[in-house]
């Protein structure tokens, strides 16, 4: 799995947030690396036009742009980390191109049971979706073991994490290119 080749809609958002946030630090440490090289030089002990000043304390104005900018920048950071984050929403649903999936989810001790209402069937350890379907989830999540086990499923069909005790395993439903289901676990 590549983290700049996203497979669906959800991990290509995630991608965009990620490359805005590395073009916003970019675009402060990349000038910033350069004004040290810049500095360094022009001060060097050769140098005969830099000014020596030790009598110089204190510039308002070198204050407030030396802080505005990277209150500035990590503001924006946030905006764009909070804005991305919101509209991922796992609550909303996402788009498929097909019809969606019904599933129940049952945590059994080191075991998950999924039940497909509408197909009438039920599957331990094996979740199962056609590629473009949407999960819909049937109900709360029933615990019926002793183990703490948290599941979570994005609506898209696309990923979802299973995590037991200390141990989180991901896993991706494949793309198909053909009416076969995919399996994921």
């Amino acid at each position: 799995m590549n983290i700049l080749d996203p497979q669906g809609p959800v991990a290509a958002a995630e991608k965009t947030i990620l490359i805005d946030s590395v073009a916003i630090m970019l675009a402060i440490v990349v000038p910033t690396i350069i004004a040290v090289f810049a500095f360094a030089y022009w001060y060097r002990a050769s140098n005969t036009r830099a000014r020596y000043r030790p009598d110089w304390a204190y510039s308002g104005r070198i204050e407030l742009v030396v802080w505005s900018i990277p209150a500035l920048t990590i503001i924006l950071l946030g905006g764009v980390a909070w804005i991305g984050a919101h509209q991922l929403d796992p609550a909303s649903p996402v788009a498929g191109t097909g019809s969606p999936v019904r599933v129940q989810v049952v945590s059994l001790d080191w075991k998950w049971l999924f039940i497909y209402p509408d197909q009438g069937i039920a599957t331990v350890n094996d979740l199962t979706v056609p590629a473009g379907a949407t999960l819909q989830r049937v109900g709360e999540f029933l615990p019926l073991g002793i183990v703490f086990q948290q599941f979570g499923a994005f609506r898209d069909g696309l990923k979802h994490v299973v995590q037991i005790m200390d141990q989180t395993f991901q896993s991706e439903i494949c793309d198909c290119h053909s009416d076969l289901l995919c399996d994921s676990l």
